[in-house]
């Protein structure tokens, strides 16, 4: 799905990939609606991936663990993109309190997990 496109900004919506656009990274197959896409992607996948490998960043925030995503639901903040499980979440960051607060407890349980699946 593209995110960082600015039809999906402007509308806020996900536009979806096709199995004519792939790019192989980190052991999934990722896939574009088109090549400048692709290409895009293909050059720095760290920018344009989703934060906690597409898992809920809400879920993380509140100490709920990897909660999977299906990438409806989503918002770029500071340029990064996050994905949420569900609309509600994605509003939580949106809402009156700052995000960046919500950020820093969901990377410090990315970092957590990360530290648990290394040993």
């Amino acid at each position: 799905m593209a995110y960082h496109h600015e039809d999906s900004l402007s509308q806020h919506l996900a536009i979806k990939g096709t199995g004519a656009f792939t790019v192989q990274w980190k052991g999934a197959v990722w896939r574009f609606s088109n090549k400048e896409s692709r290409d895009t992607f293909a050059a720095n996948p760290e920018k344009f991936s989703p934060a906690y490998n597409g898992h809920c960043a809400n879920a993380l925030s509140l100490g709920e663990g990897l909660i999977k995503t299906d990438g409806t639901h989503w918002e770029i903040f500071d340029d990064q993109l996050f994905l949420f499980y569900a609309a509600r979440g994605r509003n939580r960051w949106l809402g009156g309190d700052d995000y960046r607060s919500y950020k820093i407890s969901a990377d410090n349980a990315w970092k957590e997990i990360l530290l648990m699946d290394s040993n």
